[in-house]
């Protein structure tokens, strides 16, 4: 949805849903005697004013992967309930995108495709708009991703986006694990390998503060443009693969 020279200019998924909300409302209001209905935790219009990203199928794996980051985080912040997700996700589709969706719904009709779990919509996409030879890549990738000097943020920005577009490499937790400390700086790796932790958070909150020290110690460069890491890094959680 855009505003322009005043005006609000809405696809037509998202009037549909728009439209649909409303009469839903409007339904709820009458058989209630009149009585107003009682205000949906999440109304379209929360959704669009929390600015979702748009997807359009051409934004390759990774852009696929912040269109889900970013609805994700936009359902959290307009308390949207699992029951509305995949309807209000899939106004935000365009292009091929939207063409692909609206074959799904001429395929299951609108109230079967929209009552699609949101967990399952993210697979049927990630089928649709990454390649099997995308994901090869993104594979090969992940099992030979390295720390870069001090970079332990890049490092492990990168490893997170790889452990959700690669599920299969991640699958049991310890093969997540074992990949991300693989993958550590030299002068961290042995350190953090006998910590013995079993939870890829605390190892990644461990890799950052010794990151920290052996930049402090000098026996890892300074980060280019970047201040410590003390702060906890952010890692997607296992259930939004």
């Amino acid at each position: 949805m855009k505003i322009m020279s005043g005006r609000v200019n809405m696809t037509q998924a998202q009037l549909t849903a728009l439209i649909n909300e409303q009469v839903t409302a409007a339904l709820a209001a009458a058989q209630a005697g009149g009585q107003p209905a009682q205000q949906p935790v999440c109304t379209f219009k929360n959704f669009m004013d929390c600015r979702p990203s748009t997807f359009s199928g051409t934004e390759g794996a990774v852009g696929l992967l912040h269109w889900f980051e970013k609805l994700e985080s936009v359902f959290e912040m307009c308390e949207c309930p699992e029951a509305r997700r995949v309807k209000y996700a899939t106004s935000t589709l365009e292009g091929i995108a939207l063409t692909w969706w609206n074959a799904q719904v001429q395929i299951l009709g609108l109230a079967a495709a929209n009552a699609t779990p949101w967990n399952d919509l993210k697979e049927l996409i990630k089928r649709e708009y990454c390649t099997r030879d995308d994901i090869h890549k993104l594979e090969v990738e992940l099992y030979h991703l390295k720390m870069t000097g001090s970079e332990i943020e890049a490092y492990t920005k990168r490893s997170n986006e790889l452990a959700i577009l690669c599920p299969t490499m991640v699958d049991p937790p310890i093969k997540r694990i074992e990949l991300y400390l693989k993958g550590l700086a030299s002068e961290i790796q042995s350190h953090v390998t006998s910590a013995n932790l079993d939870n890829i958070q605390d190892i990644q909150r461990l890799a950052h503060r010794l990151t920290d020290q052996a930049v402090e110690q000098n026996k890892l460069p300074k980060r280019i443009g970047a201040t410590t890491s003390a702060a906890t890094p952010t890692t997607p959680s296992d259930n939004k693969r």
